[in-house]
């Protein structure tokens, strides 16, 4: 409660480490928005949370980070009526291959979800923060992939 919060927010929350911040939080008391790919994980997660803390809220935004996709638009909708002080931008992924014969949307694809989209999610809510002149935390997640000499 060191935000006055009762809202977060993790991207990737469907599954993996992304799934354990949000059970993490929950334990804490604060109400969960898993932003993830909208698939079983994120169903089987949700479902979890609900039976764990019966208690608190949950809501879902099953999104796609790709170029081109309106993810924002869903993300706004499952948050347009709560105020959202902590962020974990999560969500991401590896691509692997020679660049060459990698499907070049595969590899925009990866740039969106590992850091567009988390500066488009962070801008979205440092705004309304901002605008309301409360305090909030933005958190960034990464892999130790980040050491490993590939193009992305």
């Amino acid at each position: 409660k060191r935000y006055n919060a009762e809202w977060a927010l993790v991207t990737g929350g469907g599954s993996g480490i992304g799934k354990a911040l949000a059970f993490k939080l929950a334990s804490q008391g604060l109400n969960i928005v898993i932003v993830s790919l909208d698939d079983n994980f994120l169903k089987s997660t949700m479902r979890e949370l609900a039976e764990m803390y019966p208690k608190q809220s949950f809501r879902a935004a099953g999104v796609t980070f790709s170029p081109g996709v309106d993810y924002m638009a869903k993300i706004n909708a499952a948050t347009k009526d709560i105020d959202v002080p902590i962020v974990f931008n999560n969500a991401g992924f590896m691509v692997t291959g020679f660049l060459d014969q990698t499907p070049i949307g595969k590899l925009l694809a990866n740039i969106e979800c590992n850091a567009t989209a988390s500066v488009n999610i962070s801008h979205f809510f440092v705004q309304k923060l901002v605008a309301k002149k409360a305090k909030g935390c933005i958190v960034f997640t990464s892999s130790v992939a980040g050491f490993i000499p590939t193009p992305f």
